[in-house]
């Protein structure tokens, strides 16, 4: 392995990877019947319901009839993938919890981030700098806030980061598949 973390990852980097996104996700699990609903939380849901259940049947013009003035919608993507795993949880027996089960498909991207954080910081840095960059990113106020309840920033901070970690790649590696992954 070469200084700045290149070269094949053993198992126990891969490990090491996983231990603050596991570890931050378990605490998150821990606490989810004390994180509350944030007052905009009922629209996206409700968005999420509309495009996974009634869709197919209004369309447009369903969605344009029941959106109030001045509604902001920032798409289907996440708020679908909310709405389904809530359902999914329930059905399972899971999380009883409405508001938890809505929080945990949120959870899972900020840990998807912060391991993606690691290798990010590690490609760039080395292994102890992935380290330490994954763990500031998970005990920042505003990571921690957010990681459950907040439908729109952690996927797309996720998303960001998983195109500056693909760009890397398609530089260092001159590969057309991580460059069109990073588009």
């Amino acid at each position: 392995m070469t200084a700045t973390g290149g070269g094949r990852a053993s198992w126990r980097v891969w490990l090491l990877s996983l231990a603050v996104p596991l570890l931050f996700g378990a605490v998150g699990v821990a606490v989810r019947d004390s994180v509350p609903e944030t007052w905009d939380e009922q629209f996206d849901q409700d968005i999420g319901r509309f495009y996974l259940h009634r869709w197919r049947d209004g369309g447009v013009r369903a969605l344009e009839e029941r959106f109030i003035p001045l509604q902001r919608h920032y798409g289907p993507a996440f708020a679908l993938v909310v709405v389904w795993t809530h359902e999914q949880l329930q059905r399972l027996g899971w999380v009883t919890n409405p508001v938890a089960s809505h929080h945990m498909a949120t959870l899972a991207v900020t840990c998807l981030m912060l391991w993606v954080t690691f290798w990010l910081g590690r490609r760039l840095f080395g292994t102890a700098a992935g380290l330490v960059a994954c763990l500031v990113l998970a005990l920042l106020p505003q990571t921690v806030a957010h990681s459950q309840n907040n439908l729109k920033d952690m996927p797309l901070a996720a998303v960001f980061t998983l195109a500056v970690f693909a760009h890397l790649l398609a530089l260092r590696r001159d590969r057309l598949d991580a460059a069109a992954l990073a588009l």
